[in-house]
């Protein structure tokens, strides 16, 4: 697992406090087919959330959200 995370505070306002985040996960079950996840959150200065996951089942080989503010 790969975890980072950063935070900025400002004077100003609107961006008093700045935090970003992003982790990402590997999985597998012993017969080389493994779930990946990433996940990234950022303030820029709106609000961006994104989530990834890539599995090895049919029908869900490739999976995003992307939410905006």
């Amino acid at each position: 697992m790969l975890t980072a995370e950063a935070t900025l505070q400002t004077p100003y306002r609107g961006y008093k406090n700045l935090r970003a985040a992003l982790s990402h996960e590997e999985l597998s079950n012993g017969n080389n087919k493994k779930i990946i996840g990433d996940l990234e959150v950022a303030i820029d200065p709106s609000i961006k959330f994104v989530a990834s996951l890539l599995s090895p089942f049919r029908g869900f080989e490739s999976m995003r959200t992307t939410m905006k503010t």
